[in-house]
């Protein structure tokens, strides 16, 4: 059954009688123009030539208007013949993907005003970035359009950024970076539904560029209200055995960028998040499986913030979220979250093994979460949770001292194992979020669930310290 209630057919036939009509128009202007623009003065004197000249004016002006009105109604009847594509692709929307209707919808012709105001068309994908130009992708169509892809970039120079679908399309891809150089962005998916374009990959490393290091991936693009992120790009190739940053044969990518990011598995995002280094740096080495510390130089006061919190994660932070991830999701709407885990501990240093679960009223990808539960797997030197000390807890079996505090930006419950963990498999994050709602009265299930995250703090000397392997399952997915 038909689910439109006008005819394309019929459409295209009142079109083709209006352009008749606009025809004879035409037709009868021309035949005028001659006779009513160029009036003859009635005789020599001053008066009959104002006359004439007055009345051929006037004419003139119709001409003129009558041109105007031609254009018009050639737009009137592309309306017509448009609207008949229009109904068509709407019909075959219905027995077809939403690919099919984009291709249908470009072919509708009288929305090409709407591109000429706004460089953006109605309906119709946006054009990709050239290759090796660093271009970005060009926007979907307001309504219905994927976006185009960036462009790779030149050496050097960064890839393009991936245009944004419009309210029903996909992202763009960003494009590769050039030597040295970051991928681009993803494009974001439409406002209603569509999916996020994947990040770039950066460039390979080369000396002589970016002090040697390879370039970061670009970020994914957000979805649409349905739809899921874009994957983020991966870092580039390090140097090989013996320069640069690579730091020798068979490591993996190298992250000294204060926050660079890559991603692991297809799943994970690993952050370097060195946020309070100051004059310092923090290097580390990424493996299939998580990362290890390389570099750290620099020392924070133990009775204050550490030098930051390398980490690998599930979920959003920072506006970077996981590849196909399952948060942010309500907790009223999670029936199991499961993490393993397995850590190497450095022989020196001042450190603690952190496993952090963000929580927040809202779902969000970026900003500060309200609540925030540390998990202390292992912790060396004079440094403590924020808060105080206020119970005990056990937790799947193991014991923990439970503190409780605040940062200055958001609540902070923290469980301290009473020994060091070194590994834990499928480890019950539900029980330390449904622990924390018995300190933490305003959490409850229609919070949300935005990231779990497993790392170090180190505050200073902890090269070697490592998350040996990180797997996390929301609902089944990871």
């Amino acid at each position: 059954m038909s689910l439109v209630f006008i005819a394309p057919d019929m459409v295209e036939s009142v079109a083709c009688g209006a352009a008749v009509i606009g025809e004879s128009i035409s037709a009868a202007q021309s035949a005028a123009a001659a006779s009513t623009t160029s009036v003859t003065a009635a005789a020599e004197d001053e008066v009959s030539a104002a006359i004439a000249a007055l009345f051929s004016s006037h004419a003139q002006q119709f001409q003129a208007l009558g041109t105007q009105a031609a254009v018009f109604h050639d737009q009137f009847v592309a309306a017509l013949r448009g609207a008949g594509g229009a109904y068509a692709a709407a019909e075959a929307a219905n027995t077809t993907p939403l690919g099919s209707l984009e291709k249908a919808a470009t072919q509708v012709a009288w929305f090409s005003p709407v591109k000429d105001l706004t460089r953006r068309p109605l309906f119709g994908n946006g054009a990709s970035g050239a290759a090796g130009t660093g271009d970005n992708g060009q926007p979907g169509g307001w309504l219905i359009g994927s976006g185009g892809n960036g462009g790779a970039g030149p050496a050097g120079q960064p890839g393009g950024t991936g245009g944004n679908g419009g309210w029903f399309g996909n992202g763009g891809a960003g494009g590769t970076g050039g030597s040295g150089a970051a991928g681009g962005n993803g494009g974001n998916g439409g406002l209603l539904v569509g999916n996020g374009g994947a990040g770039g990959n950066g460039g390979q490393a080369v000396s002589g560029l970016n002090d040697g290091n390879p370039g970061l991936g670009g970020i994914g693009g957000r979805p649409g209200l349905l739809g899921h992120a874009g994957s983020n790009g991966q870092t580039g190739e390090p140097l090989s055995s013996g320069g640069g940053s690579s730091g020798g044969a068979g490591q993996g990518p190298v992250i000294s960028n204060q926050y660079g990011t890559t991603t692991i598995q297809d799943a994970y995002v690993v952050q370097n998040n060195a946020y309070n280094v100051g004059s310092g740096q923090q290097t580390i080495t990424v493996s299939s499986t998580g990362f290890t510390i390389t570099t750290e130089t620099g020392s924070a006061p133990t009775n204050g913030a550490p030098l930051a919190y390398p980490s690998v994660y599930l979920g959003a932070a920072y506006n970077t979220i996981s590849p196909h991830s399952p948060l942010p999701d309500q907790l009223s709407q999670i029936q199991t979250a499961t993490s393993s885990i397995s850590y190497t501990y450095p022989g020196s240093g001042t450190y603690d093994a952190s496993y952090d679960i963000w929580l927040n009223p809202t779902s969000i990808t970026n900003g500060v979460n309200q609540q925030e539960i540390m998990i202390w797997f292992n912790h060396v030197g004079p440094i403590q949770p924020v808060g105080s000390d206020v119970a005990t807890a056990t937790i799947d079996g193991r014991q923990f001292a439970v503190w409780e505090g605040n940062n200055g930006q958001n609540n902070v419950v923290s469980y301290v194992a009473d020994t060091p963990i070194n590994s834990w498999n499928n480890m019950n994050v539900l029980g330390f979020i449904d622990n924390t709602e018995t300190w933490e009265p305003s959490v409850n299930s229609s919070w949300y669930l935005t990231s779990i995250q497993a790392g170090f703090e180190p505050w200073n000397g902890s090269v070697g310290a490592a998350v040996d392997s990180f797997s996390a399952s929301v609902n089944g997915v990871d």
